[in-house]
């Protein structure tokens, strides 16, 4: 790739601006001088494979990797190439953590490499630029426990079958994804699962006709979806919950309150946004809460201060 000089590209873009536009002329200068100085260096530089292992330490025995965007080692920081993240997978198929969150390198390119770690536990691909062209690969990771997908909106329920078949899934982050209720197909699969995060989908209630399989939930995120309280029925299937999050669901109300008393292990709640009232008092004063969120919800400031009294510490 060829770049230009500074000098051409301020005359490339000042040529076709009028003589007495100097001071725009003057700004555009030094922009394309700052842009050229930092393409230029990205560009004609980037750390080798073998020169990441050493600034991070790996060795053959490693089972650890976090690959951001960039990289700060003796010659400063510098961008992670998507080939440098295959080099790595190939030459570390040994690792249990793999962290390549927010990268903006993580590409479906990299699938084939990452189907060759079976020994991975835990994945991070939060914010990176995966799809669901990846799922084959994905579907290799047999012993993963913790998948974070977060954030991907190349992400839908096309991903759902090859998800299936890891039933050690313990943490599944779906967040900003384009998953539907058609991922609850997978739920049977997935009995074992603590921590559920589908956070900003397009889930509705058609999810519920899945759910009851997942009683060993702890942590269930449902924000910004469009579940209402037909929910509530299906919460006594989860006597272990400890987290439960319906920030944003205008379809929760206080008929809620009768089957979030029953979940004796809850310690935090969220209800941004909803529906609730000060009636909701009387359903959670059975439970120890350490934390619990009703702003702009139809709470009044007297049951507010009453819900406060309800918490621990």
């Amino acid at each position: 790739m060829k770049f230009l000089s500074t000098a051409e590209q301020q005359a490339t873009i000042t040529a076709f601006l009028p003589p007495k536009m100097s001071i725009l002329k003057k700004y555009l200068c030094c922009f394309t001088a700052a842009s050229a100085i930092f393409l230029n260096a990205t560009a004609s530089f980037a750390y080798t494979s073998e020169q990441i292992e050493e600034i991070l330490h790996l060795n053959p025995q490693s089972t650890e990797l976090t690959l951001g965007f960039d990289i700060k080692g003796p010659e400063g920081k510098q961008r992670v190439t998507t080939q440098n993240i295959i080099e790595l997978l190939d030459r570390h198929q040994g690792l249990q953590t793999l962290n390549l969150s927010s990268n903006p390198w993580t590409t479906d390119e990299i699938g084939p490499f990452l189907g060759r770690l079976t020994q991975l536990r835990t994945l991070n691909l939060s914010y990176t630029k995966v799809t669901s062209a990846i799922g084959p690969h994905l579907a290799n990771l047999r012993l993963l426990q913790g998948l974070n997908l977060n954030g991907n909106r190349g992400i839908n329920d096309d991903i759902g079958p090859h998800l299936a078949g890891l039933n050690e899934l313990l943490t599944l982050d779906l967040t900003g994804t384009r998953v539907t209720d058609a991922i609850g197909q997978c739920f049977v699969n997935w009995k074992q699962l603590q921590k559920l995060i589908l956070a900003e989908t397009a889930v509705t209630d058609g999810i519920l006709e899945y759910i009851d399989v997942l009683e060993q939930l702890r942590h269930l995120d449902l924000q910004d979806t469009t579940v209402t309280d037909a929910i509530g029925p299906h919460l006594v299937h989860f006597q272990q919950m400890q987290y439960l999050s319906f920030d944003g669901l205008k379809g929760i109300t206080d008929v809620i309150g009768p089957y979030i008393a029953q979940l004796r292990q809850l310690h935090r709640l969220y209800l941004w946004n909803t529906q609730v009232s000060d009636q909701l008092v009387n359903y959670l004063a059975g439970l120890y809460l350490v934390d619990i969120l009703v702003k702009d919800t139809r709470f009044t400031e007297e049951g507010k201060a009453q819900l406060g009294n309800l918490l621990l510490g």
